[in-house]
């Protein structure tokens, strides 16, 4: 397949995907790598395409909720600077291990917080915020798994978020933060190791910005917060299938 013909379907692929995953705050990275792979890319310069991707549209959406008055920017911070500073040790220690045991754990906790977030009631759970400890904890093993894996950090912060009470609708408006940071830093440590394209990245970014500020939108002005949980949990089993479908 030619170049012009990946990037054809390149584009309106992270398009699609930006947007989906930024209703949830999640980053998408987790479902383009392996696609980028698919289409013929090396697996470093995937992973590094895959987070300049979660970079662009998790600023998309922190621009939509900031200017709109909705961040949390106190509690966004804890999760999200450990992620910034732990994120490259992923990325190094991912060049000399084996993931099949990571991604296995992984996969059985996105299953069980997807489950939870689908079956229980708006009233099962209490509706808390997590202490600076517990998040700072939460956003260093994110980042570190973020960079390791390739992924943006918000696919292991949601679901615990959601495991320790806080509401669906705060969840999508804290971890894009923590996508951005976390995936800032493991971007810039595989290009220091030189997984570098310079047409990938540019194929996409355009889709990647518009797909991350729709989907803040659409989160924010037509969807209610029982539909927020059900779109994370749906978008957790997604990726619990895909990190099946790795170890496999």
């Amino acid at each position: 397949m030619s170049i012009t013909m990946r990037f054809e379907i390149i584009v309106p692929i992270v398009l699609a995907l930006s947007f989906l995953f930024a209703i949830g705050g999640v980053g998408s990275a987790t479902a383009i790598v392996p696609l980028l792979v698919i289409l013929g890319e090396e697996i470093n310069n995937a992973k590094n395409a895959g987070l300049f991707v979660n970079v662009l549209s998790s600023s998309s959406s922190i621009h939509h909720h900031h200017a709109r008055g909705h961040m949390e920017w106190s509690t966004a911070l804890t999760v999200a600077i450990p992620a910034f500073f732990l994120a490259p040790s992923g990325a190094i220690l991912s060049q000399y291990m084996s993931h099949k045991l990571l991604l296995g754990i992984f996969a059985a906790f996105l299953i069980y917080s997807g489950t939870m977030l689908l079956t229980k009631k708006s009233g099962d759970v209490e509706q808390k915020t997590p202490g600076k400890i517990v998040l700072g904890a939460i956003g260093a093993l994110s980042g570190f798994f973020a960079g390791m894996l390739g992924i943006g950090g918000g696919s292991l912060v949601s679901p615990l978020l959601a495991h320790l009470g806080m509401d669906a609708k705060r969840i999508a408006r804290i971890t894009p933060l923590t996508v951005f940071l976390s995936s800032l830093s493991g971007f810039l440590t595989y290009t220091l190791m030189g997984h570098f394209d310079i047409y990938l990245l540019a194929a996409v970014s355009i889709p990647a910005i518009i797909g991350g500020y729709a989907g803040a939108h659409i989160m924010h002005s037509r969807l209610s917060p029982r539909q927020v949980k059900a779109i994370i949990g749906i978008i957790f089993y997604i990726l619990a299938v895909k990190a099946v479908i790795t170890i496999m």
